[in-house]
């Protein structure tokens, strides 16, 4: 969990090289959305960010970015973040329609990530940091099989605007 928010932290700072001066007009603005490994960063986050102002923290344990899709598409200019923070290991969950294979709970997040960046960039959101978190040890749940597929999707959204924040124990990984 600590590397999720060391990750983040280097990538904010290299994004943003101004983001911890005190004062709140020339902070940077970081939205969380995220499931469990997020929500377990939570300590971490606000210690590692606190010179940052942090707008938001919309995290669970088991969600998927589908469960977040609203929150993000309610999004202003004058409600939006600065930097969006979208981690999700790959939970499958009912509103994607509970996918049953590894290729459509890929697809599934590949549409739901495709809307979220969308409704982030409309927002005026400058920087998303995209994060699939480690997937080393991963055995029993329905996202290890799709863990490839999920890898790829993350990375191949990555654009002018959205980043990766990748971990060197994902190649570990064997699904």
């Amino acid at each position: 969990m600590r590397r999720l928010a060391i990750g983040g932290l280097l990538l904010v700072c290299c994004l943003f090289p101004n983001w911890q001066r005190a004062d709140a007009a020339t902070s940077t603005s970081i939205g969380f959305w995220g499931d469990s490994l997020t929500f377990q960063a939570q300590g971490y986050l606000a210690h590692d960010f606190t010179k940052a102002t942090m707008v938001g923290l919309h995290d669970y344990p088991g969600t998927a970015l589908c469960d977040w899709l609203s929150s993000i598409e309610q999004l202003t200019s004058a409600t939006a973040p600065q930097v969006a923070v979208l981690e999700f290991i790959g939970n499958d969950r009912p509103c994607d329609g509970s996918p049953a294979t590894s290729t459509s709970l890929a697809a599934s997040y590949k549409a739901d990530l495709k809307k979220a960046i969308a409704a982030l960039e409309a927002a005026g959101v400058q920087r998303i940091v995209l994060d699939e978190g480690p997937r080393a040890h991963c055995t029993f749940y329905a996202y290890c099989a799709a863990q490839p597929q999920l890898h790829a999707v993350f990375e191949s959204l990555v654009g002018s605007k959205v980043s990766y924040a990748g971990t060197a124990d994902r190649s570990a990984a064997t699904p």
